[in-house]
């Protein structure tokens, strides 16, 4: 609702947070520095104040206290008006009008010197005044009038204190920072130190260091440097620092899945940049292996005598044709020896051959070396009638598979009867390879 309101006024809010969680953004962004382990921040309001408490940067305790300055003041003002009752009843114990209205100036007039001097204005920078200046001779007095307020004060900081020793692994609060609304006299201050045995400070957010630069000058007085701690603490507020109540966790759900995509997406790219150098490298050294082998059979070629030329390719072609027309020739030669030989280990028993007839094409010449070699084959398969044409067929497939002969065609076959028995007579023709 507030966010909507702030968008309708055309201020669109980036975050909401609390005045504590402000001065702890000041601790963890060190613009207040300091060595205790433990730390509290005392704000003392008008109407109320506020302890919180601080361990290592970290919020670990935030109460609300019902007495301020204004009870401070309520004080000073009852016991101004007991001691000028006191003197006007002295002098004139008649009732006289025009001196009871005079004693009522004066008592106004003594409360506003009294509270100016006591609770000044932050930004009232002027000096004290001659009047004023007369409070403060009274100031004894005056500061025992408003003592018994700052004690329930300083009781309730007290029990605050001891509740987080108590509750919290027996942690002692080291120092304590005080800031206000109004500018509280530096007696007040003293006291509150005093009565709890802590050092003091008034909370700076300007306090010197490496870690700030300043384009413009900031305030003089240390009062009015304090209060722009809570202004100072959400200008350095961020969502990996300071709680967001606009940041919900829908949002931070968002932001992981974006940052897991992100470390996912570059986690890839480095394991593609690694897979590379390593193939990069792997190359390398295999370019590096060969440049080696490279190398070394160029020296083995240096080392060889005589080396190859044209005429040396020229004298080795003209010696193979050589000794291949001669091998060519005992082939010619020996063809026929090789044919029968061929066909006499692959004719099985069951298979007799009447005749055999081969066309050589006698010896091969540059103008006939592709002409055809013919080998004809007539034969019978004796067995039982219904094999005979499976062992016809097995027998053509053994000279088929021969690396003499390439082709193979059956010209005639058919049944009759050799010596009294019912054989298959076939004439089979093959090409010589």
């Amino acid at each position: 609702m507030l966010k909507e309101l702030f968008i309708k006024a055309g201020f669109p809010l980036t975050g909401i947070s609390i005045v504590p969680y402000a001065f702890q953004t000041l601790l963890r962004t060190d613009r207040i520095d300091t060595d205790e382990e433990n730390v509290a921040s005392l704000y003392i309001g008008r109407d109320w104040s506020r302890i919180d408490i601080f361990s290592d940067g970290n919020l670990m305790l935030s109460r609300g206290i019902k007495a301020g300055i204004r009870t401070m003041i309520e004080a000073l003002r009852k016991g101004i008006e007991g001691i000028q009752l006191e003197l006007s009843l002295v002098k004139s114990p008649d009732d006289d009008a025009r001196r009871i209205r005079a004693v009522k100036r004066k008592l106004n007039l003594d409360f506003e010197k009294a509270q100016q001097h006591f609770f000044g204005l932050i930004h009232d920078s002027s000096s004290l005044d001659s009047k004023t200046n007369e409070i403060a001779a009274r100031e004894d007095s005056i500061f025992k009038m408003i003592l018994p307020a700052l004690e329930r004060l300083v009781r309730q900081v007290e029990r605050t204190l001891r509740h987080y020793a108590l509750n919290y692994e027996n942690a002692r609060v080291g120092k304590i920072y005080i800031s206000s609304g109004v500018r509280p006299y530096q007696r007040i201050l003293d006291h509150i130190g005093d009565e709890l045995g802590l050092p003091t400070e008034v909370i700076n957010p300007f306090a010197s260091g490496s870690n700030f630069f300043s384009m413009v000058p900031w305030p003089d007085s240390v009062s009015e440097q304090s209060s722009y701690a809570p202004a100072m603490g959400m200008a350095l507020s961020s969502n990996s620092i300071t709680p967001n109540f606009l940041y919900t966790y829908k949002d931070k759900q968002k932001t992981i899945r974006g940052q897991r995509i992100t470390r996912g997406v570059f986690a890839g790219f480095f394991l593609v940049i690694a897979i590379c150098v390593g193939i990069s490298f792997w190359q390398d050294f295999l370019i590096r292996q060969k440049q080696s082998q490279k190398d070394d059979l160029q020296r083995e070629l240096a080392s060889k005598q005589p080396r190859v030329d044209q005429n040396v390719i020229v004298k080795l072609l003209d010696q193979y044709r050589v000794k291949r027309q001669s091998v060519m020739g005992l082939s010619k030669t020996y063809l026929d020896l090789a044919i029968i030989s061929e066909i006499s280990n692959l004719t099985p028993a069951n298979i007799r051959l009447l005749s055999i007839a081969a066309d050589l094409g006698g010896l091969p010449t540059q103008k006939n070396e592709s002409s055809k070699k013919i080998l004809v084959l007539d034969g019978i398969i004796i067995g039982d009638r219904l094999n005979l044409e499976s062992r016809l067929a097995e027998y053509l497939m053994e000279l088929k598979n021969s690396p003499l002969f390439n082709q193979l065609a059956i010209n005639r076959k058919s049944f009759e009867f050799y010596e009294n028995r019912e054989v298959l007579r076939f004439t089979a023709v093959l090409n010589l390879v």
